[in-house]
């Protein structure tokens, strides 16, 4: 009896540390991620759907279909509670938390299917540095909520399949109703989930209790689409998103514009080709092996869930690669969570066959060996990762790392808060998704400019037009030529009288022509490597040109050396050509002109030339009449970083 109990209590003692080691593994895993997401953090105000979901939970508004209501409640509270930052700088942290949280559960979940703590590491380390995941655990969208709640379903799965307690059953139907709530991708969990549910619970149809347990886990969740009415009511929303009917609440609800963009039958070769390349981006070479490995290991050792494991994997892998919408990447992610799970399993087998044949310390640091030369080539791809996202996070503004490859977006804080400063009372900007979304946010969430009507799509601006606002648009639209234009700061201003006027004290310059440079304007945050200047070039038409001159604004060092360039085929970012200018009139064209990071302090000039197409091909540069080809602006100094 004695040596009975003395062996159950050393079974708990063993239980106890194992659960400790995976608790402090759990813990560092969770720290070094949210670290590293928080180093590389979008630093404020994002545009396109992590912008508006800046702004939305913060006045308890209507996010684009399908309504994302647990980010919506969960974000507000978040923001509400949290002491530090904007507004949008919390919304980008709460996607760090999720993404570390789902790192974590990633962990636990390979840990409950049998996975050794080393590939369990691994694995949760090579998803959170792959490029997807933390692309998305730094900016305020949906889909590093969307990964958490996946990766905490597929623990609760786990522990399930290992325990048997009811309790767990019911956390995964929950956690399915979660992650309805929050992102419509994870319906395609429920096909192996019902599997897994009828096949792996016995009887469970004949035991109407548990099954409606079940159910009610799934249905309470999505109590929280009830609050989308109320969004609604509040009166709140600014963009688009107003449903009224049966009809328009089930079209939102399912969003049928993009449900019509799932289109299998069309381009599937090239979208799984794209498909695998970002999943060998992820994991590399040796994971995708691991991968396969741990799906085939599990389907033998525990058909069921091997089966429901990969058939998840393969149907989220269809639909994203069936998607044909910009960014398709980020659709990518709930599969790549679960195939991290299988391979883990895969690592495990590894390890495994090795123990069967070194026994002891060898065999741990024979696998340790292997992974690290398997993970060691990996290592300059993350470093790079790193500091790619540090040096977009450094720059603030209109980042272009996450304006071209994250977000699309066309302005953040900078850009917005000069375009709202640019127009007068009572203006109508017309803007596209990413451009709207930021300057909603500034106006719902820190107050200004409520008296600037922003508009979206952008095709309505003709109607604010013919309604006698004056009209801003915030890119380039090519039937807004018939028009007289003239730039606005980061806008284009459209109407009959365009105002502009130079500032006092610019001296002009005429080329022979008759285009002038009357003047200019820079911004006042001071010249430094890295930085972007707006800057502004007041032009007027001395006299009728019937030729459609180009611009090409350069930036030199004290030696004449050209460091940066842009080309415009026409002013006012080509929308403007120069023969339809009227003689007089004073045209605004407005340049982000990047200083570059790579070159020294020193003493810089701005330059403008304007030159002219030629009908048999090349270019002929305009002559000044004080003689030259390049109008220098006054020089500027840029200090020591």
């Amino acid at each position: 009896m004695a040596a009975t109990l003395q062996t159950r209590s050393l079974a708990v003692e063993r239980r106890t540390i194992a659960s400790e080691i995976d608790a402090a593994l759990a813990v560092a895993v969770a720290g070094v991620s949210l670290a590293l997401y928080a180093r590389t953090l979008a630093p404020d105000v994002l545009g396109g759907d992590a912008g508006e979901l800046q702004f939305v939970p913060w006045i308890l508004s209507l996010a684009h279909p399908t309504g994302y209501p647990l980010q919506t409640l969960l974000g507000h509270l978040w923001a509400r509670l949290l002491p530090w930052g904007t507004v949008a700088w919390r919304a980008n942290l709460l996607s760090a938390a999720a993404g570390s949280a789902g790192v974590v559960l990633l962990y636990g979940a390979a840990r409950g299917y049998g996975a050794t703590r080393g590939a369990a590491l691994l694995a949760a380390l090579a998803l959170a540095l792959s490029d997807v995941y933390w692309g998305q655990a730094i900016v305020a969208d949906k889909y590093a909520l969307t990964a958490a709640l996946l990766a905490a379903l597929l623990w609760a799965t786990a522990r399930w399949r290992s325990t048997g307690a009811p309790r767990w059953l019911i956390a995964t139907a929950a956690l399915y109703g979660l992650g309805l709530a929050q992102h419509r991708s994870l319906a395609l969990m429920g096909p192996p989930l019902l599997a897994l549910w009828l096949l792996g619970e016995p009887g469970l149809l004949r035991r109407p209790r548990q099954a409606a347990r079940l159910a009610l886990g799934i249905a309470a969740p999505l109590l929280l689409y009830l609050w989308l009415p109320i969004g609604v009511a509040r009166d709140l929303p600014p963009g688009a998103w107003h449903p009224q009917s049966v009809v328009d609440w089930i079209n939102y609800l399912l969003d049928r514009n993009y449900l019509g963009e799932v289109r299998p039958a069309e381009g599937m070769a090239a979208n799984l080709t794209t498909y695998g390349r970002w999943l060998v981006g992820a994991f590399g070479v040796p994971g995708i092996v691991a991968g396969v490995v741990g799906g085939a290991a599990l389907a033998r050792r525990r058909p069921l869930d091997g089966a429901c494991l990969l058939g998840a994997f393969l149907l989220l892998a269809a639909l994203s690669a069936s998607y044909h919408v910009p960014r398709q990447h980020v659709f990518y992610l709930p599969s790549f969570v679960v195939f991290a799970l299988l391979a883990s399993l895969g690592i495990t087998v590894v390890e495994e066959a090795v123990g069967r044949r070194i026994a002891g310390w060898p065999a741990r640091a024979l696998v340790a060996l292997a992974f690290a030369v398997v993970v060691a080539p990996l290592a300059p791809d993350v470093a790079s990762r790193y500091g790619a996202f540090r040096e977009a996070r450094s720059d603030g503004g209109a980042l272009d790392l996450w304006r071209q490859d994250l977000k699309q977006g066309y302005l953040a804080r900078r850009l917005a808060e000069q375009g709202l400063a640019a127009v007068e009372p009572g203006a109508t900007i017309a803007a596209d998704w990413e451009q709207a979304t930021a300057f909603w946010y500034l106006q719902h969430v820190e107050g200004l400019r409520p008296d600037v009507t922003i508009v979206y799509p952008i095709v309505r601006w003709e109607g604010a037009l013919r309604r006698g606002e004056p009209t801003y648009l915030a890119r380039n639209v090519a039937n807004a030529g018939d028009h007289r234009l003239s730039a606005a700061g980061p806008l284009v201003r459209i109407g009959p009288a365009p105002p502009a006027a130079p500032p006092a004290g610019s001296s002009a310059v005429r080329w022979r022509e008759g285009l002038e440079l009357v003047g200019y304007s820079l911004d006042d945050g001071g010249w430094r490597q890295g930085y972007v200047a707006a800057v502004t070039l007041y032009l007027r038409a001395g006299t009728r040109m019937s030729t459609d001159y180009s611009l090409s604004l350069r930036l030199y060092d004290a030696e004449g050396h050209q460091v940066w360039a842009e080309d415009r085929r026409h002013p006012v970012l080509g929308m403007y050509p120069t023969s339809r200018w009227t003689p007089g009139d004073t045209v605004a064209d407005y340049f982000e002109v990047p200083f570059p990071r790579h070159v020294p302090a020193g003493t810089y000039h701005l330059g403008l030339i304007a030159y002219a197409a030629l009908p048999e091909g090349g270019f002929r540069n305009l002559e000044m009449e004080e003689g030259g080809e390049v109008a220098l602006l006054p020089p500027f100094e840029v200090p020591p970083r």
